[in-house]
């Protein structure tokens, strides 16, 4: 037994060897063949006025399992003029513990945008969590409309999406809105790649935060196992419970169960597809 055991942990040690000697021969590029979803990297311009331009910001309208029409457009907004932010959490596994986080910025004149963390895939390839240990993806920022992201989920995907607003003041969501804009030519300029654990949608989010705002946010597993983040952010005060429970809560701000409508409204525009969502 105890031969065997030296022999298990030598093969171990070798295999951990070969994976650490693959991934430094890895090297993380903008320039690949991209699924079109990721095919454009957002950039940012700072104008003479304090608006921001965010370049290329994805704005695609979807069907049932169809791509329906692919914009890609320049945005410029003035940082001051965002009043609220939403936290989205999409459970597209049936394991509770896993999950994709993004966030939503909402203007005072009804306009949104959002901004998710995303596993920059190529063509033709498809997301697994072996893979995002293995350097498979890039990272990537990525800005797009409210309505493209969570149609992407609700109606071409058919994935559960939560949508909590965040119990953050107007001077805090804008603070938030400009961390984010800071990194987002950062990594534009110095490709990273993706990591299941230590560089996914969750924890980068987090990580921003706390880069620019030191201790804002606190380790917690959650920053691994994404699909707990809505208990963590209900830990730390930024979603607020009320008097509901935390199922009652869920069920309050389960998209999904507005599927029908949401399919119905895919092509609506931007801002009036964010009023529409206002009123679930």
């Amino acid at each position: 037994m105890k031969k065997f055991l030296v022999l298990i942990s030598g093969v171990l040690l070798l295999a951990a060897f070969g994976i650490s000697g693959y991934l430094l021969t890895k090297t993380p590029l903008n320039d690949r063949e991209w699924d079109p979803l990721f095919s454009k990297l957002n950039t940012i311009t700072t104008k003479e006025d304090g608006g921001i331009v965010i370049h290329n910001l994805r704005n695609f309208s979807y069907g049932s399992s169809t791509i329906v029409s692919r914009e890609w457009n320049d945005t410029t907004i003035n940082p001051d003029d965002i009043e609220q932010v939403y936290f989205f959490l999409d459970h597209f596994s049936p394991i509770r513990q896993v999950g994709h986080t993004f966030v939503s910025f909402h203007l005072k004149d009804g306009s949104t945008m959002a901004f998710s963390i995303e596993a920059r895939r190529e063509a033709a390839e498809t997301y697994s969590f072996i893979n995002g240990f293995l350097n498979e993806y890039e990272l990537q920022y990525l800005w797009g409309t409210e309505r493209d992201l969570v149609t992407q989920r609700t109606v071409y995907k058919n994935e559960q999406l939560y949508r909590f607003p965040l119990a953050l003041s107007r001077e805090q969501a804008q603070a938030m809105f400009k961390g984010f804009v800071a990194e987002t030519n950062n990594l534009a300029a110095q490709p990273r790649f993706y990591h299941t654990l230590t560089a996914n949608c969750t924890n980068m989010l987090a990580k921003i935060v706390n880069k620019h705002y030191p201790g804002t946010l606190p380790y917690d597993i959650s920053w691994n196992l994404t699909g707990l983040s809505d208990y963590y952010l209900e830990k730390q005060g930024f979603i607020v419970l009320g008097s509901a429970s935390p199922e009652e809560l869920r069920t309050r701000y389960d998209l999904t169960a507005h599927r029908s409508e949401l399919i119905e409204n895919a092509s609506l525009p931007s801002k009036d597809f964010s009023l529409l969502l206002a009123d679930f």
